[in-house]
């Protein structure tokens, strides 16, 4: 009887896990409706060599006037909150102006920011003129 109960547990635990989300790739999508060009700049994480820690280098995309751009970032335990988390700076930059989004709390203001597509992990952030306003800073 006990054997039976323990791997009913089992099975109904490894059913359980294995419906869950561990990590996932959520896809945000930079749209620049602004009248200048500007760049988008964010950290990315590079892969360990033999004995390096995991590391992350500062990739910037410049998008022209009316243009997009869609990343794709791997998070654990998916959602926004686990992507302000992910990424610890947003940048972005025209020829006379920038702003920047640092740690988990300002980069979470710019996914509040932003229009929720169909698919729950995918976003979309529209890159204004008023995003540069005196307002913002």
């Amino acid at each position: 009887m006990m054997k039976k109960i323990s791997c009913n547990y089992i099975i109904g635990l490894t059913i359980i896990l294995s419906s869950c989300d561990y990590g996932r790739n959520v896809s945000v999508e930079f749209v620049n409706n602004s009248s200048l060009p500007v760049v988008v700049c964010y950290p990315e994480k590079r892969m360990p060599y033999e004995h390096e820690l995991i590391t992350s280098d500062t990739v910037c995309h410049e998008l022209t006037i009316g243009t997009s751009l869609r990343k794709e970032f791997f998070v654990w335990w998916g959602g926004k909150k686990s992507l302000s988390k992910e990424i610890s700076f947003i940048k972005f930059k025209t020829p006379d102006k920038s702003i920047s989004f640092e740690g988990p709390d300002e980069v979470l203001r710019v996914f509040s920011k932003r229009k929720e597509l169909k698919n729950k992990y995918c976003y979309e952030f529209l890159i204004t003129d008023s995003l540069f306003s005196e307002e913002q800073h």
